[in-house]
């Protein structure tokens, strides 16, 4: 929900426009009433129907339901509002290089400053939220990420031979059985001296070797390998767990899950349908399913 400066105000206006649904859409009270006349062009209640459905209907929806949402969720605290101000400052700071800062919120679709203030407390609620989703469902979450800390040394044995690369693979554990640091070897044998960095994995990382994620998944205990050949089958991996531990990795994996849009987006989803969330006009509801499915308690 970090999409940044996503109007809510739009979303404000549906109260006094709309009637009800006709046709799985939503029709407009006195829809020629007149809202704004500039010399002969006028625009009516139903031309800023239009314009709010066309340009920012969808996000303006989203806002607004996650204001609600994380007001029945997420008890707003001093703490958190100290960190929406914050968040609020740095926005502002932005904004202000753009011009006088409360015009620039109006053309965003701010009605006020205190508006925009809203936007950055539910923005922060939030962030809030997703790691609610996470607590309250940790063992399963825990289960399906399976994390550990672990560092790694790759030998490139696609020039020297797989023989010599394996050698070498068991040359590394054996110069750090020794006492020699895990960064020490790497810098001696490793091709790619990056991964000696502590770092944290889980199952779902696409980045890694298939055999390496397939040990990883095996380990219960901080530990060093044996010498493991890559997928590839030309150069070979020495890997040192270093943290398996639930608690020490907690907090890492809160942080790395809500990076996830995907994850997020799922996270969200779970407390629209626990709300009742529910779109009855069929534009709003394609665009809504085409982009954020999940919140509509549909599996992508």
């Amino acid at each position: 929900m970090k999409r940044l400066l996503k109007a809510i105000v739009v979303a404000l206006c549906f109260c006094t426009l709309l009637t009800g649904c006709k046709d799985a859409t939503a029709t407009v009270s006195n829809p020629n009433e007149l809202i704004v006349q500039i010399g002969k062009e006028k625009i009516t209640k139903k031309d800023l129907y239009d314009r709010m459905m066309k340009d920012d209907a969808t996000n303006s929806i989203i806002s607004k339901a996650m204001e609600i949402i994380t007001a029945a969720e997420i008890e707003t605290t001093p703490a958190l509002e100290a960190k929406a101000q914050e968040l609020f400052e740095s926005y502002k700071a932005q904004l202000e290089t753009q011009g006088d800062f409360e015009e620039v919120l109006k053309n965003l679709g701010y009605e006020s400053v205190d508006a925009f203030k809203q936007y950055c407390l539910t923005n922060v609620k939030a962030d809030e939220l997703a790691e609610k989703y996470i607590t309250d469902g940790w063992d399963e979450i825990w289960k399906e990420f399976a994390p550990v800390k672990a560092k790694m040394i790759f030998v490139d044995a696609s020039e020297i031979g797989n023989e010599e690369g394996r050698k070498k693979a068991e040359e590394a554990i054996a110069a750090i059985k020794a006492g020699k640091t895990f960064e020490e070897v790497a810098a001696e044998y490793s091709s790619k001296e990056d991964l000696a960095k502590e770092t944290l994995y889980t199952r779902d990382n696409s980045t890694l070797d298939y055999n390496v994620l397939a040990y990883l998944a095996t380990v219960q205990n901080p530990t060093l390998s044996d010498v493991i050949v890559n997928k590839a089958a030309n150069g070979y991996y020495v890997v040192q767990v270093t943290v398996t531990n639930q608690e020490q990795l907690k907090q890492d994996l809160i942080t790395y899950l809500k990076s996830l849009t995907t994850f997020t987006d799922k996270a969200y989803g779970f407390f629209y349908k626990k709300h009742n969330f529910k779109v009855y006009d069929i534009d709003v509801y394609n665009t809504i399913k085409n982009n954020y499915p999940s919140y509509l308690g549909i599996d992508k």
